[in-house]
């Protein structure tokens, strides 16, 4: 392919091949935060074999034999890299791209000029890479084969997509219809009884017809044997007004009158049956254009039935997930422990397609090993800062790495040092961790690189850090002129976001302290209870759904509980001896007991959690910290020293001033958190309180 020479030296020069443009500036994926550890457990975490089902995906593996150092753990690809700061870039390149020669203490070996000495030996990548330089038409092969592959999975999630979709925008329809159904249905029943009534009137009218037919058919037989009586000259006898007459008159006047009166109710009968029949058409038409309405039902019904079927039968979705009548209607809490259209089989299918994708971009970077290896020896000099290029080529080496290795971790703070040109719209996907805690000027950079962003945090968490005094954020808002939203003392980059997101809820609704989140979240997976309730009521206004269930085990201390410490400190900091004491024999009867897991101990003071970690030096898997260094990170077991003097209301009043703390510290604990301190003076305090009485 095209490529650019870049030189290093007046003697050294690289070569940079250009990447096809459609796999430009559309696929890396940046995962950034204000709190590196938070950032560097995701990057850390995807490649681990112990992350993925082995069972299920027993043959995964992405180049995993070039990211067996990239954690303490075994891994099964190269997912993922921790970029950010020198030390991380650094640690990276050497682990992944260049190994150096180290003496029997781990110190680099160095030549005369100082240099540490690369090992030509070593197994990375781009020795690897070197080795796959002439085996082309080898990797195609295989290339051409996990592509056919790819397709026809991708065939079959497409099959299921559209079964999905289908069902699912059948839905209003299916509401409508059903309505509309029960409607006809009502109308039908009414019409069969009216249609029943009139044919049972007009049967009885038809009969009464009939019989009264036949009483005017004997009046006229009669008639026609009076007419044979008549006296003979007639005319004489009516001019005369005989008597001969007269009593025939009489006689044939009173028949007449019987016939005509009969002849007037068979008209009468005729029109009523006339009209009754009509009205028993108009309803059998009504009747029948109800009917074909229904047909038209019953055969969306029977379609949209099949469709379920088919999500039940083929792939597996537990009608439980399946968007329809009975889901609308499920309890709120309930709807957020589903996954709608979710089932095994998708899952696997999803994974397959994920897995063979790994595959394709195997075998690609195999048959191209060579441009590969160039353009990630550019890419790790460049970040490095080895040498300077164009802003262009600068993406082209970026988008080389991303397709090679999609995620790459980094603080905000590094963000800039990593993407110094400006660009817009290089990078694929960002995605801010933690972002309730990271201030809007703090992301902006990136977001503007970005194409895509995704937002993810908990306004109700640890706050931004601003290190410029308010007065000062005060002064320059006012003199640009600029809204009080953008001053980071007041906003985070999640709160900017939730603002313009158009799907939501209002947490704390009916409260004073309402604030619109987007795309809440509400299912908690982590803490058991007291800790999920306490949170649950002192921040989310009881909207969050637990999705744990407690185990009661036996290698704690008992369940969770407040150890109420009343004692005196020293100086004027917030540390209690006694409670440090407390501290260190429960972290002793624990480990007793034969707990072995990750035990934290937090503080809200800093004070405090320095000389619990003081004390705690020696202990194996204990961290401690204050609220701040534990956000984003969790722990079976979480110890809350509370610490402050019982005079200095002040200092718990700045601890309790806002949920946001005690939410922090309690939720990191999944399933015991022991509260050390002085519970009489810390009950007295907002959301504390609650604490007391739960614990």
């Amino acid at each position: 392919g095209e490529y650019n020479q870049i030189n290093i030296t007046d003697s050294k020069f690289i070569s940079i091949y250009e990447l096809n443009t459609n796999l430009q500036k559309n696929f890396g994926i940046v995962v950034a935060s204000n709190n590196n550890s938070a950032v560097e457990n995701i990057s850390k975490e995807l490649p681990q074999r112990k992350k993925i089902d082995t069972k299920a995906f027993p043959n995964a593996d992405y180049f995993s034999e070039y990211a067996k150092d990239f954690t303490n753990e075994e891994n099964w690809g190269i997912l993922a890299a921790p970029l950010g700061n020198s030390e991380n870039k650094n640690k990276f390149y050497n682990l992944f791209w260049k190994s150096f020669l180290k003496d029997g203490k781990g110190n680099l070996i160095r030549n005369d000029k100082n240099k540490a000495i690369i090992d030509e030996n070593a197994v990375n990548f781009y020795n690897y890479l070197v080795k796959n330089q002439d085996l082309q038409k080898q990797h195609q092969d295989n290339f051409e084969i996990a592509k056919k592959e790819f397709i026809s999975l991708l065939e079959e999630f497409k099959i299921f997509k559209k079964t999905a979709v289908d069902f699912h925008n059948k839905y209003e329809e299916f509401s409508k219809n059903k309505s509309r159904k029960e409607e006809l249905e009502k109308v039908n029943n009414g019409l069969i009884n009216d249609i029943k009534f009139l044919s049972e009137k007009i049967t009885k009218l038809k009969t009464t017809n009939e019989q009264t037919e036949k009483e005017r058919d004997a009046l006229k037989t009669i008639i026609e044997t009076l007419n044979d009586r008549k006296p003979l000259f007639f005319f004489f006898h009516k001019f005369f007004h005989t008597q001969s007459f007269v009593k025939w008159s009489n006689e044939a006047s009173d028949i007449i009158e019987q016939f005509n009166d009969i002849s007037s109710k068979i008209t009468h009968f005729h029109k009523e049956i006339k009209e009754y029949e009509k009205q028993q058409n108009d309803l059998e038409d009504t009747k029948e254009n109800n009917d074909y309405q229904l047909n038209i039902i019953r055969e969306f019904e029977n379609k949209y039935n099949e469709l379920k079927n088919q999500l039940i039968n083929e792939y597996g979705v537990e009608e439980k997930n399946i968007f329809d009548e009975n889901f609308i209607v499920k309890d709120l809490k309930e709807i957020h422990l589903l996954s709608p259209y979710h089932s095994e089989k998708v899952a696997k299918l999803r994974s397959e397609i994920f897995l063979k994708a790994l595959d394709i971009h195997k075998y690609t970077i195999l048959s191209n090993a060579k441009e590969f290896k160039n353009n990630l020896d550019a890419f790790f000099k460049m970040i490095l800062g080895k040498f300077k290029i164009s802003e262009e080529l600068t993406v082209t080496l970026w988008d080389s790495f991303f397709f090679c290795i999609p995620v790459i971790s980094t603080s905000l703070a590094s963000a800039s040092r990593l993407f110094p040109n400006m660009i817009e719209n290089q990078i694929g996907w960002l995605l801010v961790d933690e972002a309730g805690q990271a201030t809007p000027q703090s992301a902006i950079g990136l977001i503007q690189r970005s194409k895509r962003c995704v937002i993810v945090g908990d306004p109700l968490q640890v706050e931004p850090v601003v290190t410029i005094p308010n007065a000062l954020i005060e002064k320059l808002r006012e003199n640009h002129n600029v809204s009080n939203i953008w001053s980071p003392y007041l906003t985070s980059v999640q709160q900017l976001a939730d603002r313009i997101s158009k799907y939501g809820t209002l947490m704390g609704k009916d409260s004073e302290e309402e604030i619109w989140t987007g795309f809440p979240l509400r299912t908690h997976r982590r803490c058991f209870n007291p800790m999920f309730d306490i949170a649950n009521t002192i921040a989310y206004n009881n909207q969050m759904v637990k999705g744990t269930e407690d185990k009661n085990e036996h290698e704690y201390i008992g369940v969770s509980c407040w150890f109420d410490i009343q004692g005196e400190g020293m100086g004027d900091n917030q540390v209690i001896p006694n409670e440090i004491e407390c501290l260190k024999e429960k972290i002793k009867e624990l480990k007793g007991n034969g707990y072995q897991g990750e035990i934290y101990v937090i503080s809200p003071f800093k004070a405090v959690a320095d000389q619990c970690r003081k004390e705690l030096l020696k202990e194996a898997n204990v961290s401690c910290g204050t609220i701040h260094t534990f956000q984003g990170k969790e722990a079976d077991v979480v110890f809350l020293v509370l610490g402050s003097q019982p005079q200095s209301e002040g200092s718990r009043k700045w601890a309790s001033s806002k949920p946001n703390m005690l939410n922090v510290a309690l939720t990191r604990a999944k399933k015991r958190c022991y509260v050390i301190g002085n519970k009489e003076l810390w009950a007295k305090q907002p959301y504390f309180n609650l604490m007391a009485e739960k614990i």
